[in-house]
């Protein structure tokens, strides 16, 4: 058979590159004067034999330090492997080998500093530090150690959490896949986005053909795919790879889509004793939800303690003098607004150690949210009678603050930083500086309160989209979301589908189960109504012309023969119906931002990227076109949405991206609010944003009241004129 591969039993040999950034600090390890040490903790696959492992470190120092020379040692689990001399702000390499004996799954890297004179040092100007940069990294090499076929075990082998480096999940799918069969990868996809938190999983997704490693494979009962005859009996089977030691395979046989659906539900939610190589499809399933009940998402009802977002390894508490920040991430609604003068309250209550040798004046707790300042708490009250009141001996200690945040500053992703900034007195001991028996602490009362907030937003938004996966996981189940592919969708725009949809189960927390999925001219073809209260995901690339060139048809896309065009609408154009023409020329909509986009796509010869309009079925809904002039641009895509920088310029309703990470967005089309708001809100909005008619409202209200008020008084006017008259005869 010219699909499967050739028979292999060799154990395959594991190679791996751990960054700093793969560990969870992409800024790296930055150490100051006065700091003993840092570090940082990582873990290993659980599933591999580790045999030899080297430490790459890119180290430099900041000018201020020239001249200098510090030690660093460094350390992995306590075992030293080496001191490196810092003297240069290039960076420069160390190159350090680790002793596979030295490694465990859970391990620490500490670099500790062995210079008095830097240690016992006190400096708070930020210009004097040691950095080691993110992309330092830990290389290691060994085995994959065989499991057994043991479905108790799931996810392993194809997910291990103490794995920290890019994992690739492989699905394999018969030849001419049915639309049913696409419900299992979908799901199963979004599943091992819920539980990656910030790892990447990215897929491959095979056609008839078995990949030399760990797969899923998805059909129905007897049906052949690479090779290999399914049981004629629906259920979740696990075996060994036929082919290639010491990988394995898991079969998910069912018969339509419903029970697809059960397959996925029953083998992650199984409780398994172990030694179960068949798993009974359950008759359950996923709940529906409700709008923004995404169990990842901070609730917009009610207060959130800030020690509800710990991790397992953090604590509100910090110790010694010189720390790292407390670092709070959480996820929430990209769409939040503050009505009015509404907005986020951030309660913090802290205590500052009670110490001779802090400056009280200059020491505080920095407050930071996603890298933006919100504010610095005081250690002792300001003003001048609480500075009389200390001076004589009160206290005059602040413990507490209220501090508003704007829901502009909330996003899919938020990293909240509490940093107890301590500041020594000149001439402080050393022994003071190094002693870590002092703590600064975080009330357990303190929390985030976002109920003053509504959800309101300007549709289409990219930028929304990239960090959220919104609108599709308003509903995070998507069951208010319907997935297109073009006819005979190939293994990239397959693949695409699938990272996009574990981006969503990363966001959420929640599987995507619920979703409607639609191949090629099926599109075209269903009952009236199919559509409606629909947001539309479509994967395709510009390939499929006659296909995309009917989803555009109304919006600001068009193709000129085979080129993708921006649509220049003018001062007046009645594309997309007479209504959305006739808005855009009151509300002096003329897409000033259109003939740039168009020059810029048609002289751009390969480029991947997002397109968004309203539905062609729903002008209340959207849709968002995940796109690219051919396959090979496209796979770039998922690697793109990994790094931060590119994630920030998206915006607007379409983003180009092409060579290293050049991107470029534009607003071009129609849009639409939606929200939770009212429709004399949604008006004042409107008004907000277009100042001239603003005036002009503005001008016919006081014409209009004047004209009223002359009535009034001319009718006065007379009255009182007939009044006189009337005396006077009288």
């Amino acid at each position: 058979n010219p699909q499967l591969l050739t028979q292999d039993n060799e154990i395959k040999p594991y190679a791996s590159k751990i960054t700093l950034t793969n560990m969870g600090s992409p800024k790296g390890i930055e150490i100051y004067p006065g700091q003993k040490s840092a570090g940082i903790s990582f873990t290993l696959p659980i599933d591999k034999v580790i045999t030899s492992a080297r430490l790459d470190l890119y180290v430099s120092m900041t000018e201020a330090m020239q001249g200098n020379t510090n030690h660093i040692d460094v350390k992995v689990n306590g075992q030293a492997l080496g001191s490196l001399p810092v003297a240069k702000t290039e960076i420069t390499n160390y190159e350090l080998d680790i002793p596979a004996e030295y490694l465990a799954q859970e391990n620490s890297l500490t670099l500790e500093m062995t210079d008095e004179e830097f240690v016992c040092k006190i400096d708070y100007s930020g210009k004097q530090k040691i950095l080691i940069d993110p992309e330092s990294y830990l290389s290691v090499n060994g085995y994959n150690l065989e499991l057994g076929s043991d479905l108790s075990l799931f996810p392993l082998p194809f997910f291990d959490k103490f794995n920290s480096a890019q994992t690739l999940i492989n699905f394999v799918l018969p030849k001419n896949t049915s639309t049913d069969i696409l419900y299992g990868p979908l799901m199963l996809a979004s599943y091992f986005g819920t539980i990656a938190d910030y790892r990447t999983v990215k897929f491959n997704v095979s056609s008839d053909t078995l990949p030399q490693d760990n797969s899923i494979v998805f059909a129905h009962p007897g049906q052949t795919v690479a090779g290999i005859d399914m049981p004629k009996k629906e259920g979740i089977y696990i075996k060994d790879h036929p082919y290639s030691r010491p990988y394995k395979n898991i079969f998910i046989v069912a018969k339509n889509k419903s029970a697809f659906i059960k397959a996925v539900y029953s083998l992650v939610k199984a409780n398994l004793s172990t030694a179960t190589d068949y798993l009974k499809i359950k008759d359950d399933k996923p709940e529906l939800r409700e709008a923004y009940d995404a169990p990842n998402w901070i609730t917009s009802n009610k207060k959130v303690l800030l020690s509800s977002l710990l991790k397992n390894n953090q604590s509100l508490v910090t110790h010694g003098y010189n720390h790292g920040p407390l670092n709070l991430s959480f996820k929430a609604a990209p769409d939040l607004y503050q009505l009015y003068e509404d907005s986020g309250d951030l309660y913090v209550a802290y205590e500052f150690p009670l110490d001779k040798n802090i400056d009280e004046n200059e020491s505080g707790l920095n407050l930071l949210l996603s890298g933006a300042f919100l504010d610095k708490l005081p250690v002792n009250k300001k003003g001048l009678l609480e500075n009389i009141w200390r001076l004589s001996g009160g206290d005059a200690r602040e413990d507490k603050r209220h501090v508003q945040i704007s829901p502009s500053m909330i996003y899919g992703d938020n990293n909240l930083e509490l940093y107890f900034d301590l500041r020594l007195k000149p001439n402080t001991p050393c022994s003071v500086i190094s002693d870590p028996n002092v703590k600064s602490v975080i009330d357990e009362s303190s929390y985030i309160d976002l109920s003053k907030t509504r959800h309101f937003a300007r549709l289409p938004n990219l930028s929304y989209f990239v960090g959220a996966s919104f609108p599709f996981t308003r509903y995070s189940d998507f069951s208010h979301t319907v997935v297109l592919l073009p006819d005979n969708p190939t293994a990239v725009e397959l693949n695409t589908l699938m990272n996009m949809v574990a981006r969503a189960g990363n966001s959420t927390g929640s599987m995507v189960s619920y979703e409607q999925v639609v191949i090629g001219s099926d599109l075209f073809t269903k009952e009236p109504g199919f559509f409606d209260d629909k947001d539309l995901l479509v994967i395709s690339n510009l390939s499929h012309k006659d296909y995309l060139s009917k989803l555009f048809d109304g919006s600001a896309f068009i193709f000129n023969g085979n080129e993708l065009n921006i649509y220049d609408y003018g001062l007046i154009s009645f594309r997309g119906g007479f209504f959305r023409g006739l808005r855009r020329f009151l509300s002096g909509d003329f897409r000033a931002e259109n003939l740039d986009a168009n020059r810029y796509v048609r002289t751009s010869m390969a480029w991947r990227g997002f397109l968004s309009f309203l539905s062609p079925f729903d002008s209340d809904k959207i849709a968002v076109v995940v796109t690219a002039t051919d396959d090979e641009e496209l796979d770039k895509l998922t690697d793109d949405l990994s790094n931060s920088k590119v994630n920030r310029e998206v915006r607007g309703d379409i983003t180009l991206i092409s060579g290293l990470n050049k991107v470029m967005s534009f607003n071009v089309g129609d849009y639409i609010f939606s929200g939770n708001v009212s429709t004399s809100f949604k008006i004042l909005t409107f008004a907000g944003e277009h100042v001239i008619w603003l005036c002009i409202s503005s001008f016919i209200v006081l014409i209009l009241l004047s004209y009223i008020i002359s009535k009034y008084l001319q009718r006065r006017s007379r009255a009182r004129l007939l009044e006189n008259s009337n005396r006077q005869n009288g």
